[in-house]
């Protein structure tokens, strides 16, 4: 009784340690496909203005060979916006994602300032565009402090790169 229940944890360890290896290797092979990046987004406020809120509707780049989707929101480097935009939470994942914050801090951001970061996942095959090129502001807005709309430009840039 003893040979026969060692024989069969025996069994079992192999199978498992088989079993165990395939779902590796195919974990290791989609993995390949797949790579993240950075991007920053920051905004350069006119003189003598104030950032007191924004909204960004960012979409990835149609026509690619692959596919862009964001998968994480980080906050600006400004106290006032350090904490993440408010956003969709089932939009992560998805090819589109609207960014909004507003802050009543005392001190709000002027010049140039990183206002968010977002995380992107890219899986797919092919060549791909500078990473500033696969996600696209759609839709930009932008108040001071009392509410009064203003232009100013956003712009996206890699920190980080594409990263493995």
């Amino acid at each position: 009784m003893l040979r026969h229940t060692l024989i069969a944890i025996t069994l079992i360890t192999l199978s498992c340690g088989a079993f165990g290896f395939r779902a590796h290797a195919v974990a290791t092979q989609d993995a390949e496909k797949v790579r993240f990046g950075v991007l920053d987004i920051a905004v350069q406020i006119p003189d003598g203005a104030e950032l007191g809120a924004y909204q960004i509707d960012l979409i990835p780049l149609p026509d690619l060979p692959t596919r862009v989707r964001v998968v994480g929101i980080e906050g600006g480097e400004h106290d006032a916006f350090r904490t993440p935009p408010f956003y969709d939470p089932e939009a992560i994942g998805n090819e589109r994602v609207i960014l909004a914050a507003y802050s009543t801090a005392a001190e709000l951001p002027t010049g140039l300032s990183r206002i968010a970061r977002v995380h992107y996942e890219i899986t797919g095959e092919g060549d791909l565009p500078a990473p500033v090129q696969l996600i696209n502001i759609r839709e930009a807005l932008a108040t001071d402090r009392e509410g009064n709309a203003f232009e100013i430009p956003f712009i996206l840039s890699s920190s980080q790169g594409l990263q493995p």
